[in-house]
């Protein structure tokens, strides 16, 4: 039987984030089956997949064919000045975007002439048409454009980011129809043999009722196996760890102004750190001397791998403070295949997907709530190795073999 060649389209990998981990894995298993040959379409080619691949101990992929550009308009993100300086690169970012890396997979299209193609992003409708003619799997990883604005309360939403006071003030919020157009127009033009996979039940569902298309629900690939061989249950501190990029959209205030409510223990803030953040990362110092709590909380970025899963290993507690999460977060199962018990809000994908709504952790409604459970948790030794057990045994459902071998049935089903 003939190899299946693949090719994997993902914009760049230098903001690392859960996309960019799960294409890596993707990108890595596929790479060493030799049923299939991989390319990969992308601003950012061997170099950056390397880097991503040290620091989130995922093994970098073999026998890659790269196709790239050599001036990619996503450095004028990640180099640009802090907050609010940034806005205007952003938007050369935007303008370049589609006609570069339209020209990328235009290439790649023509030399590599995949059988099956596997890409992830709302934008790529502006690259559909040339695409469409091959079989393709459609990861979506958020839900349709513009669901914020119907579904999400408008308190939550300024919380999020000030930003969002764009969609929901005046004539300002004609700047947000043109992204939901491009939104619509992708599930518009696809057509069969795309299958549609979504990464949680509330982008399946969101999916389902504002564009009326059937999906796969395919939880992401997370590396749970390290985390899962470690047991420091008997070593463990009293510390509340709380794992995600350093940005205004996670929230992070939240989890400072819990550990201001009890009365032991440390917080650690863990996460990447983009220079244009900077000015968030001040704020939240700011914030827990305010609270009178700065001598307990530590914040530490841009952290290895390596480092990351030691400070796992001495947490008692992972704590998710966005209260819309969409995702069944990496950070969250990979901290708890490590023994860490969640607590979570009670919405959204961590939740409804993770948790279950509290079969395999906690939930909290308030900060009094979350604070009164982490309180129990570090207080009562039983019940944390109780939940801890519970939380390592939930969190291998969401093995890496697990997504890998459900998404190579379907390779192999479009690839016929």
């Amino acid at each position: 039987m003939s190899r299946v060649k693949i090719l994997i389209i993902h914009d760049q990998y230098q903001i690392i984030g859960g996309a960019e981990m799960q294409n890596l894995e993707i990108m890595s298993s596929l790479s060493k089956d030799d049923q299939y040959t991989v390319a990969s379409v992308s601003f950012d080619g061997p170099k950056e997949i390397a880097k991503l691949s040290k620091i989130s101990g995922i093994s970098p992929p073999s026998q890659v064919r790269f196709y790239t550009s050599e001036s990619s308009p996503a450095h004028m993100l990640l180099n640009a000045p802090p907050y609010p300086l940034h806005r205007l690169p952003k938007i050369q970012y935007l303008a370049s975007y589609s006609l570069k890396f339209q020209s990328i997979v235009r290439k790649a299209m023509r030399d590599f002439n995949p059988n099956v193609i596997y890409f992830d992003l709302w934008r790529s409708s502006r690259f559909f048409s040339e695409i469409k003619s091959v079989p393709t799997l459609l990861y979506s990883y958020l839900p349709p454009f513009g669901y914020l604005l119907k579904y999400v309360p408008k308190s939550i939403l300024l919380k999020m980011s000030p930003h969002n006071a764009y969609l929901l003030t005046g004539s300002r919020s004609l700047l947000y129809l043109p992204l939901v157009e491009l939104d619509r127009s992708l599930y518009i033009n696809i057509n069969e043999p795309t299958i549609v996979f979504s990464l949680s039940s509330l982008v399946d569902r969101l999916i389902r009722i504002e564009r009326k298309k059937r999906t796969e629900l395919l939880f992401p690939p997370i590396n749970v196996s390290p985390f899962l061989r470690s047991d420091n249950s008997n070593n463990r501190k009293d510390i509340v760890i709380t794992l995600g990029r350093i940005d205004q959209e996670k929230n992070l205030e939240q989890s400072i102004r819990i550990l201001s409510r009890v009365n032991v223990g440390k917080l650690l803030i863990v996460g990447s750190l983009l220079r244009m953040d900077t000015w968030y990362l001040r704020k939240l110092y700011t914030l827990a001397k305010e609270l009178g709590v700065s001598d307990r909380v530590l914040f530490v970025t841009n952290a290895p791998f390596s480092q990351i899963f030691e400070l796992l290993k001495k947490s008692k507690i992972v704590l998710f403070p966005q209260e819309w999460g969409h995702s069944p977060y990496a950070s969250i199962v990979e901290a708890m295949a490590s023994g860490c018990v969640p607590v979570v809000p009670k919405q959204g994908t961590p939740w409804e997907d993770i948790v279950q709504m509290g079969r395999f952790g906690f939930g909290y409604s308030t900060i009094e709530e979350a604070a009164n459970i982490i309180e129990l948790l570090f207080s009562d030794s039983k019940s944390f190795k109780y939940w801890s057990s519970i939380a390592k045994k939930r969190a291998s459902d969401f093995a890496q073999e697990i997504f890998m071998a459900k998404l190579k049935s379907y390779i192999q089903q479009l690839a016929r």
